[in-house]
């Protein structure tokens, strides 16, 4: 319904064989009820997006009800996300005249309802091959159109509404303050604190940082599994320091995530550890027994409900690949999961990133621990304390400093390779691969298999049997590059400035 039917419909295939292997009638009646149920549910949310999406309109207003902390001010332009009164998801640009900035009524601090005067209109489609779509990305979050903003005519604060729309006003009112309180932090501590709490990433992130997604270390900052049990630990300890009963803990926990989820950003990636979290937590209360993979499962199920097309984003698959890995990982050595989580996420990671840097695992296996043990409490103690005790925030920051340093000194290690971008069919083979790989089965013949398929998956993109000519749209004009056969000579040919 959202990604590549044919590979889908392929994997949908080889999973009937499986589940009529079972020989269990059971599970079979299941399975087809089940699949009957979402395959419906897929297909009115993908009509659905189709219907709301709106014409193209020019010179028209149009009232938005947004969130505080959907709202970016920058120093020239204005990028918001919001839902028209019909319901439907827009995002929203503004710009102001040149040498201006935008007016103070932007920056609004509660959930609020914005008038504005300009055009809605359609995401442009990317315009090269293999180009990061963002139209596409943007209809996978449920977002249709986009509303380039010329004036701001009115701006009322949001009131009423019913008692989940109030609790969801509150939590994204919080999440701003919390944004805007850290932003008072010095530079490098409010990065990490608003990275790994609140799930908000500033400009300048990527700028500071890039040591961190150059090693593949950014799901260190994707909130996620790591983050909640964390979080969930220090609570479940301090609770019952203050002689809370277990069922007592359990249950504030449990009220308590959904407000975290909302708190940390609300992404797809997150939602997988909080219903996993949530659904642990309920069975504990019910005294049921439920195995890491049933709650898997049922967290996968549950997320595809609210996100239809939750796995056909790089953050949604590598978070439900590595939490079904891990399931199978367990009970060995901290180096063996390591390789074995790594080799998990490759594939994925090269047909989104198209690059690899062999120090990744390094990297992972080294720094994961001192994140852990060291860095993550940092961060903590210097966001709650940093502003009332300017001498803790300038101690968390030169101890963040030092561990930003080292990761740069082993980014700037030779070793980016740029694999580029291996075939779908290889990349489910490549999957399938090292998910029988965790079986321990066959062992050496599968990384026999994998070694091969890799290899010859660099070798069809960098010598390919045909020769190849390349258009480049570049936004000015065309530029184009003619590769011979098996890459003899490769030449770029572009004018102007």
């Amino acid at each position: 319904m959202f990604g590549n039917f044919w590979v889908s419909a392929g994997l949908a295939g080889i999973w009937l064989i499986r589940i009529v292997c079972l020989k269990d009638r059971s599970i079979l009646i299941w399975a087809i009820v089940t699949s009957l149920v979402f395959g419906c549910w897929f297909v009115f949310q993908r009509d659905q997006r189709r219907l709301q999406t709106l014409p193209e309109m020019s010179n028209t207003t149009v009232k938005l009800q947004v969130q505080p902390d959907d709202v970016l001010v920058g120093p020239d332009s204005v990028q918001l996300k919001g839902r028209l009164p019909t319901g439907q998801q827009v995002t929203g640009q503004y710009y102001a005249a040149e040498g201006e900035r935008p007016a103070p009524q932007w920056q609004i601090k509660r959930a609020s309802t914005l008038t504005v005067a300009g055009d809605v209109m359609q995401f442009e489609p990317a315009t090269n091959v293999n180009e990061f779509d963002y139209g596409a990305y943007q209809r996978q979050n449920g977002v249709l159109n986009r509303v380039k903003i010329a004036q701001l005519l009115a701006v009322t604060p949001a009131t009423g509404g019913h008692v989940w729309q109030r609790w969801l006003n509150a939590c994204h009112t919080l999440r701003a303050r919390l944004i805007i309180e850290t932003k008072k932090l010095p530079p490098l501590l409010a990065l990490y604190v608003q990275g790994l709490f609140l799930g908000y990433r500033a400009d300048n992130f990527y700028d500071n940082l890039a040591a961190v997604t150059d090693l593949g270390l950014i799901h260190l900052f994707s909130i996620s599994g790591f983050h909640v049990v964390w979080l969930t630990a220090v609570m479940a300890f301090v609770l019952k320091r203050l002689r809370c009963s277990q069922a007592a803990v359990n249950v504030i926990i449990l009220l308590s995530l959904p407000s975290y989820f909302v708190l940390a950003g609300a992404a797809p990636s997150l939602l997988r550890a909080i219903l996993v979290s949530m659904l642990a937590l309920g069975a504990s209360l019910m005294h049921w027994k439920v195995t890491p993979l049933t709650l898997w499962g049922l967290s996968l199920m549950l997320a595809l409900l609210w996100y239809p097309a939750l796995l056909m984003q790089l953050g949604g698959q590598l978070s439900y690949a590595l939490a079904f890995a891990l399931i199978f990982v367990e009970g060995r050595s901290t180096l063996m999961k390591t390789v074995l989580l790594n080799m998990v996420s490759l594939p994925f990671v090269l047909y989104h990133v198209y690059q690899w840097h062999v120090w990744s695992l390094m990297a992972n296996l080294l720094i994961l621990p001192v994140f852990s043990w060291l860095i993550f409490p940092v961060t903590l103690i210097g966001g709650l304390l940093g502003l009332k005790f300017p001498v803790v925030a300038q101690l968390c920051t030169h101890l963040l400093g030092w561990f930003t340093q080292g990761l740069d000194t082993i980014a700037h290690f030779p070793g980016m390779i740029t694999f580029g971008k291996p075939h779908i069919v290889l990349v489910v083979l490549l999957v399938g691969l090292t998910l029988v790989l965790l079986t321990r089965h066959r062992q050496r013949t599968v990384i026999i298999a994998l070694a091969v398929t890799y290899a010859a998956s660099f070798l069809m993109i960098h010598y390919p049997v045909k020769g190849e000519v390349t258009f480049f749209d570049i936004g000015q004009g065309d530029s184009f590059m003619i590769r011979e056969p098996y890459g003899k000579q490769i030449t770029m040919i572009d004018t102007g400035g």
